[in-house]
């Protein structure tokens, strides 16, 4: 029988390469390895070369967080022990009971113990031939951090009013939970099947028979929270020309550093799940590759079974 032998390379626009963007104008990939900032447009996706179809899908989910948790970090001096954990547990206290008063539960603050070591100096010691140089405690530091877990995302600005009224104002951190994943994964896993559904269908329209072929299916995942999706500018000036020339004395102000929120582009993404985004979001991803191998007709084959006889004769033996 004839075989089809088929040559055709399709190239989409989008990569099969997840881009995370960098301040330094690297990115990085779903497997570390760094690419080209400036991506080249028109990366193949979809190959069809004679015997094997190979296509890669990206999708991406956007989710808002469903639970948040906070965390304050508070320093505390005191000349001896006792004090510097009464001190600390006065202004842990004071916050806790300005937090109930809002609604926030005991059940949702944790206080984290961290440190507790003697603050030294030295104390010189003065005798006929010498002077020695003896380490005396001069107080106690105590650390502690208070993890505080909400729901809605403009509690933190009550987080923050009521820690700086205690004269904490230290916020280490803000994580971020989801308490769906498996949901989410499942959807984007759902949304990349049906759009390989769809493409296949496109290849057979084209004449491909697909009705034999052996299949392959990879999967890779990965999630990026706010915390790792935060980048930093330094706003640029230039001292005027006229100044340098009359070599006045110049002083140099500090520039501002501004940081801003830079999720995921959806560019590179096939499919994409809550695309508009007005509020930091977990964002989750599924790189799903999909390959088909034609096994290629070669004609139908046929079993018989034969014995041969004493006499040398040849007989066919029907097993049906």
């Amino acid at each position: 029988m004839r075989n089809l032998s088929i040559t055709f390379v399709f190239l989409l626009q989008l990569s099969s390469i997840f881009v995370f963007a960098q301040v330094a104008g690297n990115e990085i990939n779903m497997f570390g390895e760094t690419s080209i900032r400036k991506k080249k447009e028109g990366t193949p996706k979809a190959y069809l070369f004679d015997d094997k179809i190979a296509i890669n899908i990206n999708s991406l989910y956007n989710a808002k967080a469903d639970k948040f948790v906070a965390i304050f970090n508070i320093n505390q001096i005191g000349k001896t022990a006792s004090e510097a954990n009464e001190l600390i547990n006065n202004r842990i206290n004071g916050v806790i009971n300005d937090l109930v008063a809002k609604n926030i539960t005991k059940e949702q603050i944790y206080v984290d113990m961290l440190t507790f070591v003697p603050e030294y100096e030295y104390e010189v010691e003065k005798k006929i031939f010498s002077k020695t140089y003896t380490e005396v405690p001069k107080g106690f530091r105590l650390q502690k951090n208070i993890h505080i877990t909400y729901s809605n995302s403009k509690t933190i600005n009550e987080l923050v009013n009521a820690c700086a009224k205690h004269e904490i104002y230290d916020l280490v951190k803000v994580n971020y939970y989801s308490e769906n994943i498996k949901e989410i994964y499942d959807t984007l896993r759902i949304a990349s099947i049906e759009l390989i559904k769809e493409k296949i269908k496109s290849y057979e329209g084209l004449g491909i028979k697909l009705d034999n072929v052996f299949k392959l299916v990879a999967e890779d995942k990965f999630v990026k929270y706010p915390n790792d999706r935060y980048s930093s500018y330094t706003a640029f000036n230039s001292s005027s020309i006229d100044v340098i020339k009359k070599r006045n004395n110049i002083k140099k102000r500090n520039k501002t550093k501004t940081y801003y929120y830079d999720p995921i582009s959806a560019y590179s993404y096939d499919i994409v799940i809550n695309p508009i985004i007005n509020e930091p979001v977990i964002q989750y991803a599924i790189n799903m590759k999909f390959r088909l191998d034609i096994v290629k007709e070669t004609g139908k084959i046929e079993k018989a079974y034969f014995i041969i006889s004493k006499d040398g004769v040849l007989k066919k033996i029907d097993l049906n």
